[in-house]
């Protein structure tokens, strides 16, 4: 009984964030999640959601070019490997915080913070 109420307690803390397509392959979109900035990262095969501030001096990292899955931050070169938020590169020493994803009939949702 504890579990079925975890599951949907768990289940309710995605939140509609955008339209799959908005977010095409090789692309990044800045959304809102539970007042938080979160970047949606679609690297070619997975879309990834993490922290849109770069740990290091809080620079917008939607304005970071995405290579291969490393996402760079435009300000101070930092780089991380966005499948899992973490800092390839500094001078960042913190990884991002890594956000669950579900894509539920062509729309983007986004849940808890992922270890």
């Amino acid at each position: 009984m504890i579990l079925k109420a975890l599951d949907k307690s768990y289940a309710n803390s995605f939140h509609r964030v955008a339209k799959a397509d908005e977010v095409p392959p090789g692309a990044t979109k800045l959304v809102i999640y539970e007042d938080e900035r979160v970047l949606l990262v679609n690297d070619g095969k997975n879309l990834y959601a993490v922290a849109e501030l770069c740990p290091h001096a809080e620079a917008p990292l939607v304005l970071g070019p995405l290579r291969e899955g490393v996402l760079t931050c435009p300000w101070h070169g930092a780089r991380f490997r966005v499948a899992t938020g973490e800092v390839i590169d500094g001078p960042a020493h913190r990884g991002l915080v890594h956000y669950a994803v579900q894509i539920r009939t062509g729309e983007i949702w986004v849940g808890p913070v992922q270890p």
